[in-house]
């Protein structure tokens, strides 16, 4: 059954847990950086390769430095590839190593402040909490926004992830793509392999 969901429901519940969230880390993995997601919608709907480019080279142009204390993350001399490549991906591909990551950093730390949850400690060891529950934030907070954008997109239809980079060029310009009932739903990050 096709989304009721509206370009602008969908963006102001993206935007609201956005607002809300300081671990908009989307980017970041084992192997990058990220700058942060950020949201757009779009009234048209047509989606081909030179579409996704276009959308990639404004995200690049956007995040260009215009002066010294901008906090853009290309260079002011950064030239856009010409030979850029589009790949796509599923929403759960893209966010499979990020997910995974985040769900490590909670087990790491429940070890640390609750061993006999995990089966550690079991030898008549001390299996007295060594934290507090509270400890958990930034991991949780962490997890809870990618879970979020992914319960938002997946309530959009024809859901598509594309990854633009260029042979020489380290960074990689992500598009989370959806289709709502009038028109697209847009998610965008710029990532650089470090």
């Amino acid at each position: 059954m096709p989304t009721t969901l509206t370009r602008k429901d969908a963006l102001n519940e993206l935007k609201a847990k956005i607002l809300r969230d300081d671990l908009n880390d989307f980017g970041g993995t084992e192997s990058s950086d990220g700058a942060p997601l950020t949201f757009k919608s779009s009234s048209t709907t047509t989606l081909d390769e030179k579409r996704i480019l276009s959308l990639d080279a404004s995200l690049r142009k956007s995040e260009i430095k215009s002066t010294p204390d901008d906090d853009g993350m290309l260079p002011a001399n950064y030239q856009i590839p010409e030979n850029r490549i589009v790949q796509q991906q599923t929403l759960a591909e893209a966010f499979n190593t990020g997910d995974r990551l985040k769900a490590e950093a909670i087990v790491e730390k429940l070890k640390t402040i609750y061993p006999s949850i995990l089966g550690l400690n079991t030898f008549g060891l001390n299996t007295q909490p060594t934290g507090k529950f509270t400890d958990l934030a930034n991991e949780v907070k962490a997890a809870d926004f990618s879970i979020d954008v992914q319960a938002i997109f997946t309530k959009l239809d024809e859901v598509k992830v594309y990854n633009v980079s260029a042979p020489n060029d380290p960074y990689t310009g992500t598009l989370i793509i959806a289709k709502a009932s009038d028109g697209l739903v847009i998610g965008q990050t710029l990532r650089v392999t470090t």
